[in-house]
């Protein structure tokens, strides 16, 4: 299976396709302000978590940009989201760019990316 992420008109698309080219499942996360995907890791079970940065409040919100990671099934259902941040903006630049990575650490993610000109680590449980 192959999982894709990206923004569509200001919400975070989320695309799985089975090795044959077929569309497995797709799912649209929207907030009220813009909101783009940047990673995908794959987890247990044929889970997978997306990363990203948001401007609307899928958890709990501190400001500007956000960094998320949200928690999908192997069938594309949302299961868990965190989100993480300073009151500037955080996993974007300046031109509204991604700028996040993610990787998979035991039960944990770590996410790495810049946040208003410093460059952040965090670790979460998708």
């Amino acid at each position: 299976m192959v999982v894709a992420t990206g923004a569509a008109g200001g919400d975070v698309l989320t695309t799985a396709y089975s090795s044959g080219g077929t569309q497995r499942w797709r799912t649209v996360t929207a907030g009220r302000g813009a909101d783009a995907g940047a990673e995908v890791v794959a987890l247990a079970g044929g889970e997978v978590a997306v990363v990203g940065f948001t401007s609307s409040a899928f958890g709990v919100p501190a400001g500007g940009a956000d960094v998320f990671a949200l928690r999908l099934s192997s069938r594309g259902k949302q299961q868990a989201v965190a989100q993480l941040g300073t009151p500037r903006d955080d996993g974007a630049d300046e031109f509204g760019e991604e700028n996040l990575y993610a990787v998979r650490s035991g039960e944990h993610l770590l996410i790495t990316g810049r946040t208003s000109g410093d460059v952040f680590v965090a670790e979460v449980e998708p």
